[in-house]
């Protein structure tokens, strides 16, 4: 799963450099000494869009284990939500999600919203591309390392998002690889 980026500054209370593994740790129950960072919907959609269980302690456990999450631009990007981040992140960014993708060497890789993947798909080099539907147009594609993994976007999972209407189609992908 990649995400586009941070927002904060190291006036949040909140804000450090292992804010991606401590908000899933908090998510999960497994955040050291029951620290609290975000309360927000975004993961409980994410996990619903890939998941028709109910939502346990135990549900939520497995499939956080089950997969790897990381912010496509390392840094914060502003102070609040809804801040892009600015062209040279992208391009500063990319040598280090490479790598770590290539040494992560998914199956799968859903990029969680469609602006993030309009300013970063174009980098990789991809090998096959399917035409969908089902995500406003933007194709399917297979990136050229590894075992090829699919690499596609769906709709950030924050405001606005259906996970029921996006849990079919990524079911059917993750079942191909």
């Amino acid at each position: 799963l990649l995400g586009e980026s941070h927002y904060g500054s190291e006036n949040d209370a909140w804000f450090n450099d292992e804010l991606t593994r401590l908000t899933i740790q908090e998510k999960i129950g497994e955040a050291p000494n029951d620290a609290i960072f975000h309360n927000k919907v975004f993961h409980t959609n994410i996990f619903y869009a890939f998941n028709d269980l109910p939502k346990s302690k135990e549900d939520l456990n497995q499939f956080w284990h089950s997969v790897s999450f990381f912010n496509y631009v390392q840094n914060s990007v502003g102070p609040k939500a809804r801040i892009r981040p600015k062209k040279e992140d992208w391009k500063l960014s990319y040598e280090a999600v490479r790598k770590t993708l290539e040494l992560l060497d998914p199956d799968i890789i859903v990029v969680l919203g469609y602006q993030l993947w309009d300013n970063i798909w174009r980098q990789f080099d991809l090998i096959n591309s399917i035409r969908t539907d089902f995500n406003n147009g933007r194709n399917i594609h297979e990136l050229a390392f590894g075992n090829q993994p699919l690499f596609f976007p769906i709709k950030h999972p924050s405001s606005g998002f259906s996970s029921s209407y996006f849990r079919p189609f990524l079911t059917k992908y993750i079942l191909t690889k």
